[in-house]
């Protein structure tokens, strides 16, 4: 993300440092982050927890320690709201906590597909490398019990120099048994395996996995609560398949059938409608 750059949410703003250095200084390598806290959206819940992964921050970026308060009478309170009152921004409504995060690219995956950025997605092979990437990352997520639970492409951002990817925004994180997570389930329409009756405004095909039909009155993920990290399959199948199908769109080549098939197998597996039958990401990378 640049030093212009204003990426937003549903709950949180990234705001790159021309737009807050008035207020706060200018931390070098660092973007500031507001996000309005609440027991649905919390990004700080498992954020120490990530912390211990080998090598975080080659797969995700996460908050710094040091964590401030946004009252609504500041000045910068304010100049938020003007600043973003041409979004759909419903955060402004009380206190707001505000951050630091590494600076983690120049863009996120859903501005590179929706602006076809050919640099990035040069071949059949760069999507292989990337999804193996984000499979990766969450897999050591899942090997701490954790599920990320919202991956989509505005949640994956990409360092364009150096061709990385990352995992951002915890918000919807919950760890095993999930107990605020299937007492409360949500999740981002079209990519969620909710059932979706017809094809979404990204052209991604309607969905009609089985994760919410309930078995003798339950759902199954609350009798089986480890079908809850196949969540982040679905997810990021949901993904991986916008990405293919805008490359599909924009590049003709004849020579890389075999890396294509590779794709499309990946993408089979993630998107499998039956819940129980459906891989999860471990399972994925432990095909290979």
């Amino acid at each position: 993300m640049s030093e212009t750059m204003i990426k937003t949410g549903a709950a949180t703003v990234i705001l790159g440092k021309k737009h807050y250095e008035g207020y706060f200084g200018y931390n070098p390598n660092k973007l500031l982050k507001v996000t309005k806290l609440d027991e649905r959206h919390s990004e700080f819940k498992n954020i120490s927890l990530i912390r211990t992964i080998t090598n975080y921050k080659d797969y995700y970026i996460v908050p710094d320690h040091e964590v401030n308060i946004l009252m609504p009478h500041s000045e910068f309170y304010n100049y938020l709201k003007i600043l973003l009152k041409n979004y759909d921004m419903k955060i402004f409504t009380g206190i707001l906590h505000y951050y630091y995060v590494d600076h983690g690219g120049s863009m996120d995956v859903m501005d590179s597909l929706i602006e076809f950025n050919p640099h990035v997605w040069n071949s059949a092979k760069a999507i292989l490398k990337f999804s193996d990437h984000i499979m990766k990352g969450l897999k050591f997520l899942h090997e701490r019990n954790i599920a990320h639970l919202d991956i989509k492409p505005e949640n994956i951002v990409i360092d364009t120099l150096n061709m990385k990817f990352r995992i951002i925004d915890f918000g919807y994180s919950s760890r095993y048994p999930f107990d605020d997570f299937v007492n409360d389930i949500r999740g981002t329409p079209c990519y969620f395996p909710k059932y979706i009756e017809v094809d979404s405004d990204l052209g991604l095909p309607k969905i009609d996995a089985n994760d919410l039909e309930e078995v003798s009155g339950e759902i199954p993920m609350v009798t089986n609560r480890n079908l809850v990290y196949k969540v982040d399959s679905y997810c990021f199948g949901r993904t991986l398949l916008i990405v293919y199908n805008v490359y599909k769109s924009n590049k003709n080549s004849l020579f890389e059938n075999k890396t294509r098939a590779k794709i499309k197998v990946l993408i089979k597996l993630l998107l499998d409608k039956n819940v129980n039958r459906r891989l999860t990401i471990r399972q994925i990378l432990a095909l290979k």
